[in-house]
């Protein structure tokens, strides 16, 4: 696959430019609000375009972009569904979320050198807050994870519940690249920076 369009535009995003496609995006797909997506070129397409416009590129995630190319969902919904997203008020928009898979073998939660199983529910519990816990799921021989992130003023900023991340709109930033995922306070610090151990088959 080349490295550049016809007019030389790197296919590569700069970093600045993807941050603030996350952003008016809202962290998430713009249709279904999915957290782990790719960054799409409304218009014109990548193939014809001359710079990385913001306001013409979104997140979609690898279902709604199957969708787009198999003419299911036209480039005029998806750029309906981005300006829905971009002038949302945050209260009546869902988060990013996504699942995420701790169901190898037995799961347990390991924080330092303590492991917990499903005999154990709250792990972390602040001013009657649980913080980190499970909790029993349908399958007898795993457990949901439970957690939740803050930023320095308590604010959310993610939230796994029965093993599904929810994102926060107040984030900094929230991206997710190959196996991990980094939600930040504000440039180069962190609320969750996860990664899966699973290696990925190519």
């Amino acid at each position: 696959m080349s490295k550049t369009n016809r007019y030389g535009l790197p296919r590569e995003i700069p970093d600045k430019i993807k941050r603030e496609i996350r952003q008016r995006s809202k962290f998430g797909c713009v249709i279904c609000r999915a957290g782990i997506f790719d960054y799409e070129h409304i218009e014109p397409q990548y193939r014809d375009a001359t710079i990385h416009d913001p306001e013409n590129i979104c997140c979609l995630c690898t279902a709604c972009h199957a969708k787009v190319s198999r003419g299911h969902f036209s480039k005029a919904y998806v750029k309906k569904k981005y300006n829905e997203v971009q002038a949302a008020n945050p209260s009546l928009l869902r988060p990013p979320f996504d699942a995420l898979d701790f169901h190898e073998g037995k799961a347990e939660l390991r924080l330092g050198g303590l492991a917990y199983g499903s005999g154990v529910t709250t792990i972390i519990k602040y001013h009657g807050v649980e913080l980190v816990s499970i909790s029993p799921t349908y399958l007898s021989d795993s457990v949901g994870i439970n957690a939740l992130f803050m930023d320095d003023d308590g604010n959310e900023t993610l939230r796994i519940s029965d093993n599904v991340w929810h994102g926060s709109l107040k984030a900094w930033d929230t991206e997710v690249i190959g196996p991990r995922i980094m939600v930040r306070k504000r440039k180069g610090r962190f609320s969750l920076n996860y990664v899966s151990n699973r290696p990925v088959k190519s």
